[in-house]
């Protein structure tokens, strides 16, 4: 590694400095409070505060939702935030922890730029500008400073890393199976709407180039599709496993309405200056949110046209940005498309739209690198994206900052963007107050007489004096696949399974008549949990003692 990075240390420098410059608004005091800054931030926190616990890999963040607990991490996978959480832990405060993140973000994204257009072309200069371009989009910058979307920010690491893969395995014929398996998964693992966008490109690709799909390219395949699922099978099967055994608020909130309501105008498309608002065709102009690939790579990418040369890997490119950028709009047919509504919101194909158009442009400077006029062509190009890139980061420090070492749960407000968002993982059609509702247990049992009560971090307890056969005691927690409970009386030990009651709240009945009973209840998780868990980390040592063994024989 120290020999690799002394051979390419110019990269890591180049790179490195055009992080800095994309990252300036970041050593301001404070930070620009995005649209889901608070809740990654609640994410930060919890997960800092589980560990603190002793509780390592968390289901549930026990201390949000007023106590009720959020299962968050069942489905957005909080592999990457650990990072953040840690520093946290280390004694940082909570905005340093996430700027630093932002920062690693930034650094990781223009690597993975860098060396996707320098493998596929092999030129240093042209990489070089694919970075700036990347880097300097405003689908990118308004994801950083505006959303605060921390799963496409991570998504922005992985999609060239995709794109990388499939050029290896279906022009170079390469047996790039690792390549595209990891790069799925770290793509899944960051952002489940541009891991499935990311598929459907993946689909059109090996459609259109089915003529290039030979044994080889069907064993790399399964073979990536078998890796991806072992290494995410800790985060992928719970998920499955919560949403077929419930019904949460993120089923019934998006459908074709919502990306008909999210469609951009044309002036949109081609906007450059930097707006804190929202995004859609029904914000004015001034007011919405800059979402588009950036003025440049709109202006170059259809020069591709004017290639006399073209291959059908470059041509797809283009075809997806250009269909990605007409799905963004009002003119696409999204009556037509409804089953397309998990993506939420029309603009998240950008995800897609930006790398290929970042290659495509890539594909124009290097067919035109051998004429006379490319170097200017080359300083242009960059000259301006970085110039716009700037211009559209300047508005940011006029934004007013929040400065945030803890955020206190209590004084939220009940489902409130800044702990839940959009509560997407609560239970559908539940109308609970969670902050008024208060710690109180509802029971069929008019006798039943609730003594003891007691509740900590992922434990509560209580003791009732007599209960019958089938009573049924509701719990002020919110119900997730996997909370257990103990009933303790005259010496016996039963363990009872939950269900959720029509509000969905931790429910259970007593499966005898019993007197001097004790209760206690925690979040033990699943048998796929543990199941699935143990299977990615064998899968993961496996990984690791493959290169080992890799590196072994090249170096024999």
């Amino acid at each position: 590694m120290i020999r690799y990075f002394k051979k390419n240390w110019h990269v890591f420098v180049l790179c490195f400095l055009i992080t800095l410059i994309f990252s300036l608004p970041l050593f301001d005091s404070g930070i620009v409070k995005g649209h889901d800054l608070l809740f990654h931030l609640n994410r930060i926190q919890s997960l800092s505060e589980a560990i603190s616990h002793g509780d390592f890999f968390p289901s549930i963040f026990h201390n949000q939702s007023y106590g009720f607990g959020y299962g968050t991490p069942l489905f957005y996978s909080n592999l990457f935030v650990y990072i953040p959480a840690l520093l946290v832990n280390m004694g940082l405060t909570l905005t340093l922890s996430y700027k630093i993140f932002l920062f690693v973000c930034a650094m990781l994204t223009a690597l993975s730029m860098y060396y996707c257009i320098y493998l596929i072309f092999e030129n240093k200069k042209i990489s070089y500008a694919s970075v700036v371009l990347y880097m300097f989009s405003a689908f990118h910058i308004t994801d950083v400073y505006v959303r605060s979307a921390i799963g496409e920010i991570l998504a922005f690491i992985f999609v060239p890393l995709v794109f990388l893969s499939i050029y290896q395995m279906l022009v170079q014929k390469k047996d790039c199976w690792l390549l595209m398996g990891l790069s799925f998964t770290g793509l899944l693992l960051s952002h489940n709407i541009s891991f499935l966008i990311c598929c459907g490109v993946f689909a059109i690709f090996l459609i259109a180039m089915f003529k290039q799909v030979d044994k080889k390219t069907f064993k790399t395949v399964m073979y990536a599709i078998i890796l991806s699922f072992l290494l995410s099978a800790f985060y992928l099967l719970p998920m499955l496993e919560q949403m077929r055994g419930g019904l949460y608020a993120v089923n019934g909130y998006f459908n074709k309405d919502s990306l008909l309501h999210s469609t951009l105008n044309i002036e949109q498309i081609f906007k450059i200056n930097t707006t804190f608002g929202y995004l859609g065709h029904t914000y004015d102009l001034s007011q919405a949110a800059t979402m588009n690939i950036g003025l440049i790579l709109s202006i170059m990418t259809p020069l591709y046209l004017f290639c006399k040369k073209k291959t059908l890997f470059f041509t797809l490119n283009f075809v997806v940005c250009c269909l990605a950028i007409w799905m963004t709009t009002s003119y696409f047919p999204w009556d037509l498309f409804g089953i397309l509504g998990f993506m939420q919101f029309s603009w998240r194909v950008l995800i897609v739209a930006l790398p290929a158009a970042v290659i495509v442009v890539s594909y124009i400077l290097n067919y035109f690198e051998d004429e006379n006029k490319f170097k200017f062509i080359y300083w242009i190009v960059m000259f301006f994206s970085l110039s716009i890139g700037i211009y559209q980061l300047a508005p940011i420090y006029n934004e007013e900052k929040i400065l945030k070492d803890k955020i206190v749960f209590s004084t939220s407000e009940y489902n409130h963007i800044g702990e839940l968002s959009l509560g997407d993982y609560l239970p559908l059609n539940s109308n609970i107050n969670y902050q008024e509702y208060g710690q109180y247990i509802e029971t069929n049992n008019q006798l039943s007489n609730i003594e003891n009560y007691n509740k900590s971090y992922n434990n509560m307890s209580f003791t009732i004096s007599e209960a019958k056969e089938n009573d049924f005691y509701t719990l002020p927690l919110i119900y997730y696949k996997g909370y257990i409970v103990e009933i303790q009386s005259n010496s016996e030990n039963v363990i009872t399974q939950t269900y959720p009651n029509e509000e969905g709240l931790v429910t259970f009945r007593i499966p005898n008549n019993r007197q001097e009973i004790s209760i206690k209840i925690s979040y033990k998780g699943t048998k796929i949990q543990k199941l699935s868990s143990i299977l990615s980390v064998l899968s993961f040592i496996m990984i690791i003692v493959y290169f080992i063994l890799r590196k072994g024989r090249k170096i024999k």
